[in-house]
């Protein structure tokens, strides 16, 4: 039995070999022999290679998809970390409260219970205030903290290193790249220090009263500086693209405390794309005005009135702005539209007097209803 399978395999291979130029067959040795220095090592079946080819790439694809869900899955739950590190600054209004109101519906909770601040003046800036920074800066984060409890809206302007969007007019404006840098066109005032745009604020726009988690002095540094640790730096350095700068400034409904706005935030931070935040904390009146908007209060959610998109989930996003305005970006090509050659006409002759085609059909009485 054994004799008579070798003969079979033998046969096979010698059919084979007349199927394949580039291989011989050897009868004192029943084997293929390439002849191109068996660049292949061996006669593959080609179903076999193909089907393997596919297969590799099938399990590459798998496997770069489990690499890709596994990161997601770490940047959310790092993300979680950091607001652990400060969990209620910036997550609540100054003078947050909550009671029942049978007349009320809450956009957030679907529940009869009103949340707003008791200590927060109704009169906001008329124009948004300008901050100049990046998302991994401690001092940086005080001030969005800050902002973020007095309901404000502000311009961001995002200033990693290397950037050389905004970090040039910081120095033009101030004398020095160094962040944060508040500019509030309604008062003119202009400053670095955290500490110093944060007490403005609170007396500007406030109760006077600066929130117990930013007059911790050192302390208060050193639980900012977490979230950048647990980060790796992300939202500090720029990521060079060839997308243009968008001519409109984004929209952004955030707040700070939030782990899926934090890496939306930083994803912008590192392309330096400019937008105005929009601060919704628990307790903001601004959280009424994004149902309206969006039709439900989730953040992050993002509108660019520069292609029309608006969005929710962090992931979406990401993806959004990858796309267009990161690495992702492909410029449109114009088309060019050639000049026809004098001699190339000739080929293109039309009738002058085409004869006309003649369709029968039946003329219907006019009818109001069709």
């Amino acid at each position: 039995h054994m004799q008579g399978d070798m003969r079979g395999v033998s046969t096979l291979l010698l059919f084979l070999s007349l199927l394949s130029p580039s291989a011989s067959f050897s009868p004192s040795s029943p084997h293929l022999v390439s002849t191109s220095q068996r660049s292949s090592s061996a006669l593959h079946f080609s179903g076999l290679s193909v089907q393997g080819a596919f297969g590799r790439r099938a399990s590459n694809a798998r496997i770069n998809m489990q690499q890709g869900d596994m990161q997601k899955t770490l940047d959310v739950f790092t993300s979680y970390l950091s607001s652990l590190a400060r969990p209620t600054s910036g997550t609540f209004v100054i003078g947050y409260k909550a009671q029942p109101d049978l007349d009320y519906k809450n956009p957030t909770m679907e529940l009869p219970v009103r949340e707003f601040s008791e200590t927060l003046p109704s009169v906001k800036p008329k124009k948004p205030l300008e901050l100049y920074e990046f998302e991994a800066c401690p001092f940086c984060r005080k001030v969005r903290e800050a902002i973020s409890m007095l309901d404000l809206d502000v311009m961001i302007y995002p200033c990693p290193r290397d950037g050389e969007r905004f970090r040039p007019k910081v120095v033009d404006m101030g004398g020095k790249a160094q962040f944060p840098y508040l500019v509030d066109p309604n008062t003119d005032f202009k400053a670095y220090e955290s500490d110093k745009i944060i007490k403005y604020l609170v007396q500007t726009y406030g109760d006077g009263i600066i929130p117990l988690p930013l007059t911790l002095g050192p302390l208060t540094t050193v639980s900012a500086s977490i979230p950048s640790l647990l980060r790796s730096g992300r939202g500090r350095q720029a990521d060079k693209s060839s997308a243009p700068q968008p001519e409109l400034p984004l929209r952004l409904w955030s707040f700070e405390s939030s782990p899926y706005c934090r890496i939306v935030r930083e994803r912008l931070c590192e392309l330096e794309v400019p937008y105005q935040l929009f601060t919704v904390a628990r307790g903001s009146r601004k959280r009424e005005e994004l149902k309206e908007i969006a039709g439900k209060v989730q953040v992050p959610y993002l509108v660019d009135p520069n292609t029309g998109k608006s969005m929710f989930e962090s992931s979406s996003i990401l993806d959004y702005l990858d796309e267009t305005y990161g690495k992702g970006y492909a410029p449109k090509v114009e088309e060019k539209v050639e000049e026809v050659s004098p001699r190339a006409s000739e080929f293109n002759v039309v009738p002058e007097d085409p004869e006309p085609v003649k369709v029968d059909a039946e003329i219907l009485e006019d009818s109001e209803e069709i």
